[in-house]
């Protein structure tokens, strides 16, 4: 429990759950304020689509980008710093779990909600490729947010 705000009798508190949801420790967060009651937090998270070049998944045939947003509830391996109130999440996947996603949020004290500020994919797992192109491709992330961060190349004419 994280008291947020206190003013006389008016207070804002952020619960931090653990679930147990398949092998990932997954965290949901509860808000209560004053005369509003408990609401779930939502998250906003990017939608991707990952296009291969190949079979073995080690080139992609185009950069990762932001096709839209989704709302998410729980958040994989979240944590949530009691000073600042960020909140970070990392979801692995893959046979080794060495490719996944990361996200951080920042808390807003006039709406009370999350906003996102930074969102990165490593789509590659290194699993089966040759150990030249494994060790290129070790920790290739690929930021989908914030956008001015995404660099895109020039389309080949």
């Amino acid at each position: 429990m994280i008291v947020v705000a206190q003013s006389g009798r008016f207070a804002t508190v952020i619960y931090d759950l653990h679930c147990e949801y398949s092998a990932t420790r997954t965290r949901v967060f509860l808000q209560w304020r004053t005369y509003q009651g408990y609401r779930l937090m939502q998250f906003a998270k990017p939608v991707y689509e990952l296009r291969w070049a190949d079979d073995l998944r080690s080139e992609l045939a185009e950069k990762p980008r932001a096709t839209g947003y989704e709302v998410a509830t729980r958040l994989p391996n979240g944590k949530i710093n009691p000073n600042s109130l960020e909140i970070t999440s990392y979801d692995l996947w893959g046979p080794d779990q060495d490719s996944g996603e990361n996200g951080s949020w920042r808390y807003q004290e006039n709406t009370g909600q999350y906003a996102l500020t930074s969102f990165e994919v490593d789509p590659y797992s290194e699993q089966g490729l040759e150990p030249k192109k494994a060790a290129a491709l070790r920790g290739k992330r690929f930021v989908l947010f914030p956008i001015e961060k995404c660099v895109s190349e020039p389309a080949e004419k």
